[in-house]
């Protein structure tokens, strides 16, 4: 696999209060918070690593990430989960056929 074949999602990091907030349009349930950007942002992989797992665990697909907005972070999956997730999900698919 080459370097674009991490996922990757976009997402909002906002300050609030003394903290940074990370959210996904396309996993509205996700919220991680730090108190720098990349702290938020490291909590946001662990967060979608973690929505991953549950997805799988009950039967879902992992939604395809949305086109990027302005204003937007790309927060990327480690390659390791990535691999691992397109397997799944392409697994998924030829069961559901």
């Amino acid at each position: 696999m080459k370097r674009n074949d991490h996922l990757k999602y976009p997402a909002l990091i906002e300050k609030e209060n003394e903290e940074f907030i990370v959210t996904f349009r396309d996993f509205p349930n996700i919220r991680s918070r730090g108190k720098t950007i990349d702290i938020a942002k490291a909590y946001a992989i662990d967060a979608l690593l973690y929505a991953f797992e549950d997805s799988f665990l009950n039967g879902r697909k992992i939604p395809k990430a949305s086109h990027q907005k302005k204003g937007d972070v790309i927060i990327e999956v480690p390659l390791s989960a990535s691999r691992k997730i397109k397997m799944l999900n392409s697994n998924a698919i030829r069961n559901e056929l």
